[in-house]
């Protein structure tokens, strides 16, 4: 099951769970490949995506990937990127301060 957390750096605004499909061929329809963030959370424009990832000895650990979002000049078309700007910053300390500690993770520790 994957989670969707809106935070705004003060508590969590929205949750929603995302459920994995039943059967393999429900899977292929929706065109999943069977991997899936373990959460994602929002922080103003950026979407903040755990990963669950296992080493060779079986020991699972954590990565985390960041899309920001924005319009286009036109105002239309969304458009998505991994680049943060310096006015983004606070939005990502949001973020990641969070997920520091929902995972029990302080720096150079892990889980």
């Amino acid at each position: 099951m994957t989670t969707e957390t809106i935070y705004d750096g003060k508590k969590n605004v929205a949750a929603e769970s995302v459920s994995k499909p039943e059967t393999k061929q429900q899977e292929q329809e929706e065109g999943d490949s069977g991997n899936r963030p373990v959460e994602t959370v929002r922080a103003g424009s950026f979407k903040l995506s755990v990963w669950r990832n296992k080493t060779r000895n079986g020991e699972t650990y954590h990565t985390v990937t960041m899309q920001r979002f924005y319009t286009e000049d036109d105002g239309e078309s969304f458009e998505s990127t991994t680049t943060a700007r310096e006015s983004d910053l606070s939005d990502l300390a949001t973020g990641f301060s969070y997920l520091a500690q929902k995972y029990g993770l302080s720096r150079g520790e892990e889980q």
